[in-house]
């Protein structure tokens, strides 16, 4: 079997699966839903913001316990009790406490924060599925009216041997539209599909709506900044205050702990001996505090790159947002007439002529074009609003 009847075989093989397939139509609120109910990486979000909450502070005092029994200090059996209780250095207390409460923001904030992308991330492509369905319409429309213009006299399509030049100009425009529509079809598959895995749903997926709106932004709680980000800003501040008492509890690991304890020793029946005992414990040598000041640098140092990188971000995606809208006022202000100029253009044409030449198919095709221009500036605004909504809270 050759190569290109293996390929025919493997189109055989996947549009007739596809056609016993079971597609659903689903609105935007339900992909949202499947996602928050489906998705792996939110329901992991959510365990590790429940486990946050849930942590509880190191424990300031320590208690050690020994018994020992045998020939410990002569050639006569004996027992040895040992009782120690240990306290850390008093200023650890505060800090310890200020640990899990931060670390507990901070993965309610970085819960927050996944949510909002995620939920971002099956926006835009349910947008993007959608301008996939309806580029791919008005391709296939536009095509279907080429044709249906041509029903009369479409034989030459097939002779390779007609060298006139009006017909190898139609063959041309034809074959290219064709071609393109090809494309479109594959790009609504490949959209379609992400926009099942994108919300964690099951079966194949298309969007409901018919329509491409202009995405609106929710409003920002935050007043007049329109895009302060304090979910990311949360996320880094808290990352950074973690750090900086975690620097904090290692340098306080250098000062002294206290301990009080009791012991009892009995060696050959006697009356035993006790002991209380209370002293301080100071360690002698320790190099974690250069190595905690040196990670809190990089954490500092990887937080302020990040913001840095996010305003950046968000100043672009604002000037790309003033593009497309600069983009879909020129279609309201200009492209819809001089489409209806060149649809009527062609009406009138083919009605001078009484036939379809490559003349006709230009005028079509230069009509459609605002409508193409139209739909791609809408799609492209739609997904810089939804990535930029993200920054907005």
């Amino acid at each position: 079997m050759g190569l290109r009847s293996i390929f025919f075989l493997f189109l055989l093989i996947r549009f007739s699966s596809g056609a016993f397939s079971q597609t659903q139509l689903l609105s935007l609120k339900q992909c949202i839903d499947s996602a928050k109910q489906n998705l792996p990486a939110l329901q992991l979000a959510s365990a590790n913001r429940d486990a946050a909450k849930n942590i509880s502070p190191d424990l300031h005092f320590s208690t050690e316990f020994s018994v020992k029994n045998g020939y410990l200090y002569a050639d006569q059996r004996g027992t040895e009790l040992n009782i120690r209780q240990y306290a850390d250095w008093p200023g650890n207390w505060p800090l310890q406490n200020q640990y899990s409460s931060t670390y507990s923001e901070m993965a309610s904030a970085q819960y927050k924060l996944e949510e909002k992308q995620i939920i971002a991330g099956v926006k835009s492509a349910y947008y993007s599925a959608l301008g996939a369905h309806l580029y791919y319409g008005m391709i296939n429309n536009l095509l279907s009216e080429m044709m249906e213009a041509l029903k009369n006299d479409t034989s030459w399509l097939f002779n390779d041997t007609i060298l006139d030049t009006d017909y190898m100009a139609l063959h041309d425009v034809l074959a290219q539209w064709q071609l393109k529509k090809e494309m479109a079809y594959d790009e609504l598959i490949i959209a379609d599909g992400k926009l099942k895995n994108t919300a964690g749903l099951k079966l194949e997926t298309e969007p409901q709506d018919s329509t491409i709106q202009m995405y609106e932004l929710e409003p920002a709680p935050s007043g007049n900044n329109r895009a302060p980000a304090n979910l990311l800003k949360s996320v880094e501040k808290a990352r950074i205050k973690i750090n900086d008492i975690k620097t904090r509890m290692v340098k306080n690991e250098a000062l002294p702990s206290f301990f009080v304890g009791y012991k009892y020793l009995d060696v050959s029946g006697s009356n035993g001996l006790h002991a209380w005992e209370a002293g301080i414990r100071v360690p002698i040598f320790s190099g974690k505090t250069k190595d905690a000041k040196a990670q809190q640098r990089r954490i500092t140092l990887h937080s302020e790159k990040t913001m840095l990188e996010m305003q950046t971000e968000i100043d672009e995606l604002l000037a790309r947002m003033n593009q497309c809208f600069d983009r879909i006022n020129f279609y309201y202000d200009f492209g819809r007439q001089q489409a209806r100029k060149y649809n009527e253009a062609a009406r009138q044409y083919i009605a001078r002529s009484g036939k379809a030449d490559i003349t006709y198919l230009n005028l079509l095709v230069k009509r459609e074009q605002y409508y193409f221009d139209y739909i791609e500036a809408l799609n492209q605004y739609n997904q810089y609003a939804i990535r930029f909504e993200v920054y907005a809270y």
